[in-house]
């Protein structure tokens, strides 16, 4: 971005493809096949990320007014040694096209092939310009894309549904003077009590596992941007600190210089950046893991805070943890996430596009309880005869939850062997 910024108001005037943070490669795509001659085919392998990001959006509606031929998508494959690209494969024919029409697809799901054309033949599949969305193409079978209208039908974008509330962790730009560990927490409580005020249970993604309320041995010094202007009256403000929270003005001391030099600190230096959802944390919560390589939501109950690894949804709907940890639940993610590096990205522009369905049904929230207290009795639990008998409840009470969501969104035989077999 850096290197073409300047350039930038030449694209705008020049190319249909244009956005004001698109990679060089959408308008080396739009000149190769515009150079065309009309029987001529244009062919390029390139990053597959403009498939679904929001800068692609210019690209993706120009292609469709052209002739793609066919996509073939690498997806996360390490497909080059020295770089992870996530490739895909273009062919395409100068247009202009006036209807919708279909095209080959092939998504490679392994290296392990003698011969790509060879492995093209056998696994590509049509998929039709119609079906494919504006802000994002899922180049899915037409099964699935069937399959995902009727997930759609009667249920409303997460987004909607949490309505706009999923916020990333904490970012405190000093990790190592703002994030204590247990030891460390009991020493400044114990040389003055009033330190527990400003201390929070911190969590990071390992601390993160599904249906196991968090738990963490590390805790952050919360002191929010106002924070001081607002409690301190008429003193100086790191003498303030010092009187009402000595231990914890001793702990950060040492700190000082670097904590200075945030560009995201609050009013003091001792201060974290402004926030306007840090009340969001103390609530009970559904929280996950950013990156994901199987579904991994739990709820938490005792006011963690968290690191960026870790989203959180502030919201008590144990319906919702039920859905989102099923399999309909990563059928979904695995359709509307970016894919990175064996797993899925889970942000709020991707996530919030996972359909809810308004269906439902009493005991998903009991058996989400249960598992809830299952998952904990086994942290707990040594001896293994008990554990092992603990983890078949656990794996019985999670298939009835992926029976009773395919009722939630009333799916079929069929349709439940998609998602299975997907």
């Amino acid at each position: 971005q850096e290197l073409i910024s300047k350039h930038k108001g030449y694209f705008e005037t020049h190319y249909r493809t244009y956005h004001g943070v698109a990679d060089l490669y959408q308008y080396f795509i739009e000149k190769g096949i515009s150079l065309l001659n009309p029987q001529g085919f244009f062919s390029y392998i390139v990053a597959n990320k403009w498939m679904r990001a929001n800068y692609g959006g210019p690209l993706r509606t120009w292609l469709k007014q052209h002739k793609i031929k066919e996509i073939t998508d690498f997806g996360d494959l390490r497909v080059f040694d020295f770089a992870t690209t996530y490739p895909c494969i273009i062919i395409a024919q100068k247009g202009p096209v006036k209807e919708d029409y279909s095209f080959d697809v092939t998504q490679i799901k392994t290296l392990e092939f003698t011969e790509l054309g060879g492995y093209v033949e056998e696994n590509k599949y049509q998929v039709s310009t119609g079906s494919l969305d504006y802000k994002g193409w899922n180049l899915a079978r037409l099964d699935e894309i069937n399959l995902l209208g009727k997930l759609n039908k009667n249920s409303i974008p997460l987004g909607e549904y949490v309505k706009g509330k999923i916020y990333r962790g904490v970012l405190t730009g000093l990790n190592e003077a703002f994030v204590i560990n247990k030891n460390t927490k009991d020493r400044l409580i114990a040389e003055s009590p009033k330190s527990a005020e400003v201390l929070r249970p911190f969590l990071a993604g390992r601390d993160i596992k599904r249906y196991l309320p968090p738990n963490s041995d590390n805790y952050l010094i919360f002191f929010p941007k106002g924070y001081t202007d607002n409690h301190y009256t008429g003193k100086n403000p790191w003498n303030w600190l010092e009187e009402t929270y000595p231990a914890i003005a001793n702990q950060l001391k040492p700190y000082e210089d670097k904590a200075q030099k945030r560009w995201d600190k609050g009013d003091y230096w001792w201060e974290l950046r402004a926030c306007d959802y840090y009340k969001e944390f103390d609530k009970p919560k559904i929280i996950y893991q950013v990156f994901q390589i199987k579904p991994c939501f739990t709820y938490d109950k005792i006011g963690c805070f968290s690191n960026n690894s870790i989203w959180i949804i502030p919201n008590e709907d144990k319906k919702l943890i039920a859905i989102l940890n099923s399999k309909i639940g990563w059928f979904l993610i695995s359709t509307y996430c970016t894919k990175i590096q064996n797993g899925y990205q889970l942000i709020f522009k991707y996530l919030e596009k996972v359909p809810i369905t308004n269906n439902e049904n009493p005991q998903i929230v009991r058996l989400v309880d249960t598992l809830l207290k299952l998952n904990k009795d086994l942290q707990s639990t040594k001896l293994e005869t008990q554990r092992k008998q603990i983890q078949r409840v656990i794996d019985h009470s999670e298939k009835k939850i992926d029976e009773m969501v395919y009722g939630l969104y009333g799916l079929s035989k069929n349709e439940i062997e998609i998602i299975e077999n997907s």
